[in-house]
């Protein structure tokens, strides 16, 4: 995650897979596109900071500067994220996890 505003955020992709890209890519993770339910509640400040890295899924090609992206599965989200001390935090110990 790169910057989060109220209406989305936006991503560098530097992995497709597990195959790192040569040059990354931007993607935009909309606020309608964060999980399945509940979209109306979702606040995006609470969901992700800049520096969380997540695993998405592309929904769409977008326009010419960016790919739209989806966090709606279990298995999509918060992968690495650090603490508002700055340290690391496994995936398990992330506030912000939804498949808790």
């Amino acid at each position: 995650m790169t910057k989060i505003t109220p209406r989305d955020a936006s991503v560098e992709i530097v992995c497709v897979g597990e195959v790192p890209v040569r040059d990354w890519f931007v993607g935009l993770l909309r606020k309608s596109d964060v999980r399945a339910t509940e979209v109306d509640r979702v606040e995006m400040h609470e969901s992700y900071l800049p520096g969380d890295v997540v695993r998405a899924a592309v929904i769409s090609l977008g326009d010419s500067r960016s790919y739209l992206l989806s966090t709606a599965r279990p298995e999509l989200g918060v992968m690495q994220a650090k603490s508002e001390a700055g340290h690391p935090m496994a995936r398990e110990e992330c506030p912000r996890r939804r498949d808790k």
